[in-house]
């Protein structure tokens, strides 16, 4: 997730600093920050293993990166047999790609450094979650702007999963740039923003945009569309350490201590179960 990398920067060159005085540049101790997220019916990859840096420098996220940690991961107390390799710009995946992560089941990630410190975190994930209601394929956005209707094929709806207080949602653009080769027949139409008056340019500057839901059956509205075309669809189950994190990337954008959920550094080691769709958002407008 592109803006998960985000706001691993804003986490690290924060440098979560916690004493009452600014304390001297040069005196600063980094910290060591892991995250990891166990996807219900995924592999296991994208573990990112960082050290924090002092807002004083320029910020660089790949001279953050460990690259040489030893991880293990064990589920129900036993260990998994394959190793983990580091992948450039992704963190660190289990060697073993057939791997599903289980429903249900306990997960331990256990980090060594080559100083001989440890970083330590454990999840449940929770249960299977699956469409009720899946969204249709083809969307048509409304010629009229100023008038939105409330459309019947934007209306979704999954199973409810236990324990789950809160479910995240997620629309992305999987293609920002193309939209006439997804078209039967084909054509080299370009994709196009959708205009918003109110939208500055960040707005558009990433492509997913996530939100909070308390119940299992909610409409689409317009305003999450930010392009035309090819989109996937994301509900997640968060366990409390992943929905932890998430207030804190999209309600507090900061770093809160208290909700991290991992020992010998910061971040997090949480879990969720997923269901992901496409559809395609058709032009109100050639």
């Amino acid at each position: 997730m592109k803006k998960t990398t985000v706001f691993i920067l804003a986490l690290l060159a924060a440098g979560f600093l916690g004493a009452c005085e600014d304390p001297v540049p040069n005196d600063y101790v980094p910290q060591i920050y892991a995250q990891a997220f166990f996807l219900v019916d995924n592999p296991i990859e994208n573990i990112i293993v960082a050290k924090t840096q002092p807002v004083a420098d320029s910020f660089d996220f790949d001279k953050s990166l460990i690259r040489d940690a030893s991880l293990e991961v064990f589920e129900n107390g036993e260990k998994l047999p394959g190793s983990f390799v580091f992948v450039n710009g992704r963190g660190y995946r289990y060697s073993d790609s057939n791997y599903l992560t289980k429903p249900n089941a306990t997960y331990e990630l256990k980090i060594a450094l080559k100083d001989g410190a440890i970083v330590y975190g454990k999840t449940k994930t929770p249960g299977r979650i699956k469409w009720v209601v899946p969204p249709k394929k083809k969307i048509y956005y409304p010629k009229d702007t100023l008038n939105l209707p409330f459309v019947d094929s934007l209306t979704i709806e999954w199973s409810p999963v236990k324990g789950v207080e809160f479910y995240l949602l997620a629309i992305d653009c999987l293609d920002t740039l193309e939209y006439g080769k997804y078209l039967v027949p084909p054509s080299d139409e370009k994709n196009r923003r959708i205009f918003k008056p109110w939208a500055e340019e960040y707005f558009y500057k990433e492509r997913k945009t996530w939100t909070f839901l308390p119940n299992v059956r909610t409409p689409v509205v317009w305003g999450i569309f930010k392009w035309y075309g090819l989109h996937q669809i994301e509900v997640m189950a968060p366990d409390e350490n992943m929905l932890n994190w998430a207030k804190q990337y999209f309600i507090e954008y900061q770093y809160n201590p208290m909700f991290s959920s991992v020992s010998g550094g910061i971040g997090v080691v949480g879990s969720a179960a997923v269901v992901r769709d496409t559809f395609f958002l058709v032009k109100n407008r050639p």
